[in-house]
């Protein structure tokens, strides 16, 4: 017989594979992330316990607003499922069983697991969502200079003009971005650099102004394999200032070294200073299930979704 329930925030399940960090940097980053204002309200930490209170599996649970065929949910969020060294595969498999019926019975509409292991499709009913992965290339004037747009670096003030931006992309479901949300994605970018060796990464968060309020912006995470370009918005629908943020950062660099940048993009959003070399649907890591009678008819559509890694419950 297995029970639920909530463990400290900062627990870890040390199994194998189960971070690229080491311990010690991970229960630093877990304490951080914990004390982030979205995640006090909107995340805790689950454990599978066994009968004499052994824990066998752990994942974090978050609880999210989102939007399914335009009519708004409330979806529980479910990533980091791990076993930890007691438990076996089919642990983390039962937790997640615990969860989808924690969370009917709590009111919720929908539940998104992210894993990058392929055990929940073995779960009835659960929807792979589909991701499309893209290297860019930013074009450069031939005098090899930064435009002339209003750049400055990212505050926490702009967060609300920012999560006005019409979300990218036409697929079916999609998370609503507040404000507060947004703070959370862009903070644990910043805490997971913080955590590795000096100048692994780095993260920027700029933006473009416009009448004294932020218009467009951008989050890249730069390590020594390249850019990623972590989640961006315009309020222009052609993405031009985004892509002047990108030749902004990229006039930066030497010229004989220019970056190779990967992002998550939907199709039909490409800023006109950016090109597109290469475009696939990446490996599946998110999976939905819906569970309100009323919904459950709603099929999702395979149209690539507009998701950004750091965006709860993804692990990336």
């Amino acid at each position: 017989m297995y029970t639920l329930t909530a463990l400290a925030s900062t627990f870890v399940a040390e199994a194998r594979g189960a971070s690229d960090l080491d311990h010690q940097a991970t229960v630093r980053y877990r304490r951080a992330v914990a004390k982030l204002p979205w995640a006090q309200t909107h995340r805790r930490c689950v454990g599978l316990l066994d009968s004499a209170g052994r824990v066998l599996a752990s994942a974090d649970c978050f609880d999210l607003e989102a939007v399914l065929h335009g009519r708004p949910i409330r979806c529980r969020g479910l990533g980091n499922v791990r076993e930890t060294p007691l438990g076996a595969s089919r642990h983390a498999t039962d937790l997640v069983a615990h969860v989808i019926d924690n969370a009917g019975a709590s009111g919720f509409d929908a539940v998104l697991v992210s894993s990058s292991q392929p055990l929940w499709p073995r779960q009835d009913s659960f929807t792979p969502l589909t991701i499309r992965d893209v290297t860019l290339q930013v074009t450069e004037s031939d005098r090899r200079g930064a435009p002339m747009v209003p750049v400055r670096c990212g505050e926490r003030g702009d967060l609300v003009h920012l999560a006005s931006i019409r979300p990218l992309g036409t697929s079916d479901f999609r998370l609503v971005r507040t404000a507060e949300l947004l703070d959370f994605a862009i903070a644990r970018r910043r805490l997971l650099a913080a955590v590795l060796p000096a100048e692994t990464r780095q993260v920027h968060f700029l933006v473009v102004e416009e009448g004294a309020r932020a218009a467009a912006y951008v989050v890249v995470t730069v390590t020594g394999e390249g850019w990623r370009l972590e989640e961006c918005g315009d309020h222009d629908p052609t993405g031009a200032r985004v892509g002047a943020l990108l030749q902004v950062l990229v006039a930066r660099e030497p010229a004989e070294h220019r970056p190779r940048i990967t992002a998550s993009l939907p199709p039909g959003f490409q800023p006109p200073q950016v090109s597109v070399t290469d475009a696939r649907v990446g490996g599946t890591r998110l999976w939905l299930k819906v569970k309100g009678s009323h919904l459950a008819q709603a099929a999702v559509g395979q149209e690539p979704m507009a998701w950004w890694p750091g965006d709860p419950p993804d692990e990336s």
